[in-house]
């Protein structure tokens, strides 16, 4: 059978779905010599070892938040770790990497590309070649400069289609393909898998919810982190990376038990946030057990507070600046536009409102229940909106509109 791998100790490892082969041009991840020694018998890797070279590994290049660095830094371990066995769970994060330009978000993913299984780094891609690269060969997307799956235009918004059917397992892009004979079938190509994006604006709020987020700040002036070359020894990456395979091969078995602790996941954290935090709370544990001492506790009150501090920034910042300019334009009796509305935002945060169009301004605001604005001598204004509504959101959603 081609779906199963005899391991060294006689047992049997199923594969399922079997990945495709990688790219003819890839370099290979796992080195030929580790490879060979596993074949023919070698020690597996210390479990608690690997996981603290990977910190390490994050830890030297990174300049992470002070007060989250620890538990930043062991959650990005793990879902490095996640991306050699993710298909063990039903649905897996996103990671969102946030912060203001010259933050570190391009590094994170640089890291990233250097540890996670099969990476697929690109910052323009489009919704075809990623459906069929992740279909063809499996992999962990690392986006770059998220902002544009927040355009409306039709590429973007397939885009972000198959971003969001990535996140659950047996997430399919649908497509009709063209046949020999001449005819069109449709096809189903599979997307699921770990998928890390970073951005200035934030993302969609639905693509937002599949994600755990990463806030970076800009370095200190004094901070050697940013200067140290990525590749200048490319060893201790292929290390690191070489006992990432032999791990997963190891403990597979072992890892596909993992999605049905349950235990692992603090009370308080429900629906969506679960899916997210549980692999990752679930391999902290086996690291735990595996010599890994206190790293579930930290995982676990990391998980706490980046739900918490999600809550609160359930109203993103642009869509909070947009109903503040809308609601002082009320309270003067003076309805904007769209495009109005658009261009006093741009002026107050030019790299949030960037990509933005009117009719972007016009959907997220409706998203909040503000009517479409109504056309009156050839020009669509916010006539109706009633100031009760606008004061209704303040209280709904905790943000400041300068009513009451």
């Amino acid at each position: 059978m081609n779906d199963r791998l005899e391991l060294p100790d006689g047992s049997v490892l199923y594969v399922s779905p079997e990945p495709g082969e990688p790219f003819a041009n890839d370099t290979p991840a796992w080195s030929a010599e580790s490879r060979g020694a596993w074949l023919k018998g070698a020690p597996a890797p210390d479990p608690s070892a690997t996981f603290q070279s990977v910190c390490e590994r994050i830890n030297y290049f990174l300049d992470l938040p002070a007060a989250t660095a620890q538990g930043t830094t062991a959650t990005l371990a793990l879902w490095v770790v996640l991306s050699y066995t993710y298909p063990a769970w039903d649905a897996v994060p996103y990671l969102y990497v946030g912060g203001p330009q010259g933050s570190g978000k391009t590094r994170v993913l640089e890291v990233l590309q250097r540890l996670v299984f099969r990476p697929l780094p690109s910052s323009n891609l489009t919704a075809p070649m990623l459906f069929r690269t992740l279909h063809a060969q499996g992999g962990v997307l690392l986006l770059d400069e998220a902002e544009r799956v927040r355009q409306s235009t039709p590429d973007q918004q397939e885009l972000q289609t198959v971003l969001l059917s990535g996140y659950k397992h047996g997430g399919t892009a649908s497509r009709l393909e063209k046949f020999s004979d001449g005819s069109f079938q449709p096809v189903q190509f599979a997307v699921y898998g770990p998928k890390a994006l970073a951005c200035i604006a934030g993302l969609p709020p639905t693509l937002s919810s599949r994600c755990v987020q990463v806030m970076m700040f800009r370095s200190a002036a004094n901070s050697p982190k940013p200067k140290r070359r990525l590749d200048a020894v490319p060893a201790a990456w292929q290390s690191v990376r070489d006992d990432l395979h032999a791990l997963a091969l190891e403990h597979g078995p072992t890892w596909g038990q993992l999605a049905s602790r349950a235990h692992v996941v603090p009370s308080g954290i429900g629906g969506r946030n679960y899916e997210l935090w549980q692999p990752l709370l679930s391999l902290a544990h086996w690291f735990e057990e595996h010599g890994s001492d206190g790293l579930l506790a930290l995982v676990q009150e990391h998980a706490r507070e980046t739900v918490a501090r999600a809550k609160d920034d359930a109203v993103p910042e642009a869509d909070e600046i947009l109903l503040e300019l809308l609601t002082a334009r009320v309270i003067a009796h003076d309805p904007p536009t769209s495009a109005e509305l658009l261009r006093t935002a741009q002026e107050r945060d030019p790299i949030t409102f960037k990509l933005w169009t009117p009719s972007g301004v016009t959907r997220k605001l409706g998203a909040y229940g503000i009517a479409t604005p109504k056309k009156v001598n050839g020009v669509r204004r916010y006539r109706d909106v009633n100031p009760n509504h606008l004061e209704e959101i303040q209280t709904h959603y905790g943000v400041s509109l300068g009513l009451g």
